[in-house]
């Protein structure tokens, strides 16, 4: 928050507070519409450079290990904003710990192992063996962390569910009730066995050329302008991709969700006083 600058009174602050939250909502516009304008941009300086080719060209000349650094880009950006996101968003609502802050050897040690698989994913995205072999180790992790993380941080969630309860503050009590379902959810379930399906059938078209020989031959005879052979060998990053981008798609999307119904609430508490039906 900037730094106030000198005034009188208590009315002086008050409108000083009040015109750095006019000022902070107006930056907030501004940028959004900055970034929205260059999005847009992008993808039509993306369109105009790939209008004049063809899907059978694309394919033909595509690199597997460009499209498989590509994957990569928008698997670790979204990873490693997605990570943050989670820990701000329980940190904002959930105000009691029956473990007092502490993580513990369990904790701790996946900290070390998910470090380790993020380093080892980084490195064999230079081999597709080694990179598939690695997402589905990252990806293993990613479940059993996600285990430690409901049975580390649930206990949070209800001692202060009860808190706020106790004290009728019934905006943060839906705050939290709404950030819960999102961190523990029966969706997350869902995902996590999509997860599991997915890495299974990646592995099953990275390893079996019987699948990737198939299915670019059926590609073919239904496209009869695009090769099978090409097809076959692009088939494991395109569905590295698909999938990527629906895990990742799913899951984003409940994070767009929690923040637009956490501010819902709270600017609906500003003029109305939220009770539970009973």
């Amino acid at each position: 928050m900037p730094e106030l600058p000198a005034v009188r009174d208590e009315d002086d602050v008050g409108e000083v507070l009040d015109g750095i939250d006019h000022i902070e909502k107006l930056a907030w516009w501004a940028t959004k519409f900055v970034n929205s304008v260059c999005a847009i941009l992008a993808l039509f300086f993306t369109w105009l450079q790939l209008k004049n080719y063809q899907i059978a060209q694309v394919i033909e000349y595509a690199k597997p290990e460009f499209l498989l650094k590509l994957t990569m880009i928008g698997f670790y950006t979204s990873w490693l904003f997605g990570s943050t996101f989670d820990i701000k968003i329980q940190k904002s609502v959930y105000v009691k710990d029956p473990y007092r802050g502490k993580l513990g050897s369990i904790g701790f040690s996946l900290l070390i192992l998910f470090s380790i698989s993020a380093i080892v994913l980084l490195w064999a995205s230079d081999n597709e063996q080694n990179f598939f072999i690695a997402l589905s180790a990252f990806m293993a992790l990613n479940i059993v962390s996600y285990i430690y993380v409901f049975r580390r941080m649930h206990p949070a969630a209800s001692e202060s569910e009860q808190l706020f309860y106790k004290k009728k503050d019934f905006r943060r009590l839906l705050q939290i009730k709404v950030v819960t379902h999102y961190m523990f959810g029966k969706w997350q379930r869902y995902r996590f066995l999509f997860v599991a399906l997915g890495i299974c059938l990646l592995n099953a078209i990275y390893f079996s050329t019987w699948i990737r020989t198939n299915v670019g031959e059926t590609i073919h005879r239904i496209v009869p302008s695009v090769e099978a052979s090409p097809v076959a060998t692009l088939l494991p990053g395109i569905a590295l991709l698909v999938f990527l981008a629906i895990s990742e798609g799913w899951i984003w999307t409940q994070r767009l969700t929690v923040k637009i119904s956490l501010g819902t609430i709270a600017k609906i508490s500003e003029q109305y006083r939220l009770e539970p039906r009973n």
